[in-house]
């Protein structure tokens, strides 16, 4: 608590009036303290002299020791008078100017809403004695980087202090651009796929730049296929919903691709010899795999594998090298049916049981896609016909005698077979 000391002096009998001094306080000041030194037995009298409306004793008023509101700019006196013990008095005064408060204004440079990275400045209106920011910083202006309530404290040559007017400052956050690159390899699709964040908010605009002249907007994935190895870069701007921006640029090489080939060992294979030698011929490869369209894969360099059906199959082989670009190539291998059939030369139709149809007999007859069997006589007359592999003759009323038989027959991958023969029916 500050007290403001006003010096009696005592003289016998007549008190004289000293020499008066001034002191500087400030309007709005409320209980400022005003005190005498203190004699046992004496009373006090203060007086506001001159202007009234300055200032008001708000209590202690007979005492040593008082407290006075100051309410208005201007200069009073203020006297006290002691009356000691013996009667004796003595006054003394002095003069007080109350000034009034500085009145900062602070003013911003730009829009007071702003992205993360940017700055506003602040700046007071005058040069005072005292410039103390809320945020510790001193001077008459600064730049401000954050969210948060800003304001001044500043005091003038009278020792008057004051805050200024408050400025709010709100910074969004800025999106931080990202995508990555899948793919690399010419000729096939290269993918650019946006992994762009912000803290809050959202990210509202997407702008691609690639490929010298073209671009996409509010794509999260684009893609484009590089005929041409080389060294390409692409651009990524994103723009959040408060309108902060942020950008990148990356440069990538698009890789030839490697070359895929491979021979094989024999060209055609059956289904009695079935085993096939590849050889893989391909360049610049780190891995390798073999598809050989019959459920079946490998990863050896130069397999051997062997195709237990007769049939057309696709054999392809793919390629990856150190750029994970991929090539592949395929070659057809037909696997034949080995075409097997037996045919008896004669038969006993007489019901013991033993040889008593004429029947072909042959590998994998449950393959046939078609058969048909046709018997003729001596004179070329057709004797038996049948479509059912299973289904053998049984003479019929045919007598005894040398017959002529026809078989066509599609095998399982489409070959169309014609046998012929001659069988002997003895009765």
């Amino acid at each position: 608590m500050k007290y403001i000391f006003i010096v009696i002096s005592f003289f016998a009998l007549i008190c004289n009036l000293h020499a008066q001094s001034i002191v500087h306080l400030c309007v709005g000041d409320a209980d400022k303290n005003f005190s005498v030194p203190y004699h046992i037995g004496s009373s006090y009298t203060w007086t506001i002299v001159d202007n009234s409306n300055i200032a008001v004793i708000s209590s202690g008023n007979g005492t040593e020791h008082i407290k006075i509101d100051l309410n208005n700019t201007g200069m009073f006196k203020l006297k006290v008078e002691e009356i000691d013990l013996n009667g004796c008095t003595s006054s003394d005064s002095i003069y007080i100017e109350v000034h009034p408060l500085p009145n900062p204004l602070i003013t911003s440079f730009g829009s007071t809403n702003f992205c993360e990275g940017d700055s506003i400045k602040l700046e007071v209106d005058s040069m005072y004695s005292s410039n103390i920011w809320n945020n510790g910083f001193n001077g008459i202006f600064q730049y401000v980087y954050s969210s948060g309530n800003y304001y001044i404290e500043v005091q003038d040559t009278n020792g008057c202090t004051n805050i200024s007017n408050v400025i709010n400052i709100n910074t969004n956050p800025t999106p931080v651009a990202e995508f990555l690159i899948n793919g690399l390899c010419a000729e096939n699709p290269t993918f650019f796929i946006d992994v762009s964040t912000i803290t809050s908010g959202s990210i509202n605009n997407i702008f691609w730049y690639y490929a010298n002249n073209l671009q996409e907007t509010n794509m999260n994935t684009i893609s484009h296929v590089y005929n041409t190895p080389g060294i390409y870069s692409t651009d990524l701007i994103v723009v959040s919903d408060a309108g902060c921006i942020d950008s990148i640029s990356k440069d990538f090489t698009i890789n030839l691709n490697p070359i895929a080939d491979f021979s094989f060992e024999p060209k055609s294979v059956s289904t009695l010899k079935p085993e096939v030698n590849f050889f893989n011929l391909s360049s610049d490869y780190v891995s390798v795999f073999w598809d050989f369209d019959d459920s079946n894969f490998s990863y050896e360099d130069n397999p051997i594998h062997s195709f237990q059906d007769a049939g057309v199959y696709n054999v392809q082989i793919l390629i990856t090298d150190s750029n994970s670009c991929v090539d592949s190539t395929s070659y057809s291998i037909t696997s034949y049916y080995d075409f097997i059939i037996f045919a008896p030369n004669s038969f006993t139709p007489n019901d013991n049981g033993q040889n008593d149809k004429f029947i072909l007999k042959g590998v994998k007859k449950k393959q046939f896609k078609y058969f048909e069997l046709n018997i003729f006589n001596r004179w070329g007359e057709l004797v038996f016909s049948t479509n059912d592999v299973n289904y053998g003759w049984d003479g019929g009323d045919s007598s005894s005698g040398t017959y002529k038989w026809i078989a066509t027959i599609t095998d399982e991958i489409g070959g169309v077979h014609k046998k012929n023969g001659e069988i002997l029916l003895v009765r």
